[in-house]
């Protein structure tokens, strides 16, 4: 198989060579370079043989804008892939020569620590080795290369897709999004050390690769110490903590484990070894605690100590924030100020106090006088009572602890009204508002209104019926309407309201928009609008048939209304009308005069004739009309009349159309829609487009 992708491979640089040298390009040299590569971390437990063979060899394509320049760009492509579980990945790059150190240097960045939960080191530990084939040839100085890598994994994608699925599940069920990060790590450290055995079943299969792997650790609860720590990593950076996974010796042995950030430090910690535990030992320690466990040279360089700096003492052994008095229950009436506070020991302490009203499940930040303080305080309402109040209190270093919860406990008050609801004055249209304040507890409300001055009362139905304040749209028929508000407590105590009125005030009369001429035909109705704002409106309609000299009231329809509608005769040409508007106090106000214009019919005089004449000529069709303020569109049909479009030829919005003779149009059909000032439309009748004949064009 090999020889032949050889000769594949030498056919292509063939026609290459050929093509390259058409086209002047300069190709030097080609040839193909292969790697083996056996991850370092796994070198003393697997072979070549276990590494998956390529399955055919790369090719470089043609074009010179595909290739990467820098490692950087080239890693970051490639650790999608890594991260996909993709077995074959193809990276094209360009550079002055050839050299094993690039396609090695590319998997490594791109398997460099990201933060990313499923890259850096996750990738690192869970992939055994690659072969890689590279094809390339040289132009102008450049060696254009196509790497082809062979990956050989320890998980499959379907299993990286199921350890997700468990990993949200796992950490959703450890309730630690809003806690500190110390608690984070310890519930995660806590979590793999109750929940993963040690796999000495395998600790000799060579075959068996899985125990290596956060998969084995999480799904099966069963790992050696790589499954371990390289569990712990992605849970951490799944928390947005850092934390790396290092390799050396522990107690004479090849070991791994993690540091963690933790306030901007690392400490060292083993889960492998104290997994089964009931205390602690190799949880959050610092390198002098933790001599029995020796790093690799990679992580005791200068450049890695200084990326990850390493804490001084253990964290156990670090001031803790201690609450000295707890926050207790307050009782009070409405109206009175609670106060709940706290005291606790620390260095530079935060305070937020949260606040919940369902008996602790949701807890919200308060923004209560204090919040941010070690003293809270909260007006006292009924709607507080039973609400429970904690504080949350951090230090700069982001460590947190809760307070204990306390209960603010309202006293019952004797029913009482303390502020009775008050007279409303306002115009028609407005919104009037009538307000109760009761004090007592658990209480309800019911609005009644009263249309007798008293006599009867009956429970309204108005916005905000059931509560301390309801909103009444002001209509003249309200006008000295009486409200009253029916107050019980929760013992079924009940108390009425002093009653208040709804006063309507007078609105000036006045007319807001006059009447307007009127145009139109005889045979159509005039309509003659008015409109005015006051009280109790009445409106009589009036006509004059001598330029306003004598006017009399009008018996058409709508004559004692807004709007008069009048039957348009050759007589009444120039008649005029106004309205006399009157309120309930009798003011009246008379609208300024309008005219009914009596105009042309709209009529078509002069229908369009169809047009005869050869393919490049102008076909004219022409319609006459009859009327006032005339507009034109002329229309064309393609179905016999069917289906009608509005044409856009010359001409096509006045009295003559012209169409350009084709083919095409050869019996097509025209004609006109007339539409006049008022509204009122006619149609033409059809004419239609003939297109001599070649024979009768010859002859």
């Amino acid at each position: 198989m090999k020889k032949q992708l050889t000769a594949v491979l030498l056919c292509f640089l063939l026609i290459l060579s050929v093509m390259t040298s058409a086209l002047g390009v300069d190709v030097k040299a080609s040839g193909t370079k292969e790697i083996t590569y056996i991850n370092p971390l796994y070198q003393d437990v697997i072979d070549e043989s276990d590494l998956n063979q390529p399955s055919e060899l790369g090719i470089a394509p043609a074009s010179e804008e595909e290739y990467y320049d820098n490692i950087s760009e080239a890693g970051n492509d490639m650790r999608s892939h890594l991260v996909g579980r993709e077995e074959t990945i193809t990276i094209q790059y360009q550079a002055e020569e050839y050299s094993s150190e690039l396609v090695k240097g590319i998997v490594a960045d791109a398997m460099k620590h990201t933060g990313n939960p499923k890259e850096g080191d996750y990738l690192r530990w869970q992939y055994a080795g690659w072969k890689s084939s590279t094809s390339y040839y040289r132009s102008d100085n450049i060696c254009y290369m196509t790497i082809t890598y062979t990956m050989t994994y320890y998980t499959t994608r379907e299993q990286e897709e199921a350890l997700d699925q468990k990993m949200d599940s796992v950490l959703n069920q450890l309730n630690i999004e809003n806690t500190s990060n110390y608690k984070k790590i310890q519930a995660v450290y806590d979590y793999i050390c109750d929940n993963v055995i040690y796999d000495y079943d395998n600790l000799e299969d060579d075959e068996y690769k899985l125990k290596y792997t956060a998969y084995a650790a999480l799904m099966d609860g069963t790992a050696v110490c790589q499954g371990y720590a390289v569990l712990f990593y992605r849970m951490a950076l799944e928390l947005n903590i850092d934390a790396r996974v290092i390799t050396g010796v522990g107690n004479g042995g090849p070991h791994g484990w993690n540091i963690v950030d933790l306030k901007n430090q690392y400490y060292n910690l083993d889960a492998t070894w104290d997994a089964g535990r009931s205390s602690y030992r190799y949880f959050l320690k610092c390198n002098e605690n933790f001599g029995d466990h020796t790093r690799d040279e990679e992580y005791t360089t200068d450049e890695f100590q200084k990326s990850y700096p390493m804490a001084s003492k253990d964290y156990e052994d670090l001031p803790m924030i201690i609450i000295t008095k707890q926050p207790v229950d307050y009782t009070g009436k409405a109206g009175d100020i609670a106060e709940f506070v706290v005291e606790a020991e620390g260095t530079d302490l935060l305070y937020q106090w949260q606040f919940s009203s369902d008996g602790g499940t949701t807890w919200k930040n308060s923004s209560q006088n204090g919040n941010k303080t070690a003293r809270l305080k909260v007006p006292v309402t009924e709607a507080r009572d039973g609400q429970q109040y904690r504080c949350v209190i951090k230090d700069t270093e982001d460590e947190q602890v809760i307070s204990d919860v306390a209960v603010l406990i309202v006293e019952a008050e004797a029913l009482a009204i303390v502020g009775q609801p008050s007279d409303y004055t306002g115009g028609v249209g407005d919104i009037a508002q009538f307000t109760v304040d009761a004090v007592g507890k658990g209480l309800s409300y019911q609005w009644q209104f009263s249309g007798d001055n008293g006599t009867t009362w009956k429970s309204s139905s108005q916005s905000g019926n059931r509560t301390k304040t309801i909103s009444v749209p002001i209509t003249e028929a309200r006008s000295g309407q009486l409200y009253r508000c029916m107050v019980k407590d929760a013992e079924g105590n009940q108390i009425i309201s002093e009653a208040a009125v709804l006063k309507v005030e007078a609105e000036t009369l006045v007319i807001n928009s006059q009447p307007k001429d009127y145009t139109g035909v005889v045979g159509d109705t005039a309509s003659f609008t008015v409109k005015a704002t006051g009280n109790s409106l009445k409106y009589q309609w009036q006509y004059s048939n001598n330029k306003g000299e004598i006017w009399k009231n009008s018996s058409q329809s709508g004559s004692r209304t807004a709007t008069v509608n009048v039957p348009i005769t050759e007589a009444r040409d120039g008649q005029q009308y106004r309205c006399v508007v009157t309120d309930k106090n009798g003011n009246s106000v008379t609208s300024e005069a309008a005219k009914l214009i009596v105009g042309t019919e709209l009529t078509i005089t002069s229908q369009p004739e169809d047009y005869t004449g050869d393919v490049g000529d102008t076909a004219v069709f022409t319609i006459q009309a009859a009327g006032e303020g005339l507009k034109y569109q002329w229309q064309f049909s393609n179905d016999d009349g069917k289906n009608w479009r509005n044409s856009s030829q010359s001409g096509n919005r006045t009295a003559t159309v012209n169409v350009p003779i084709t083919e095409a149009r050869d019996g097509q059909q025209y004609r006109c829609v007339v539409t006049d000032k008022n509204g009122n439309s006619v149609t033409s009748e059809v004419a239609k487009l003939f297109v001599k004949t070649e024979m009768v064009r010859n002859l």
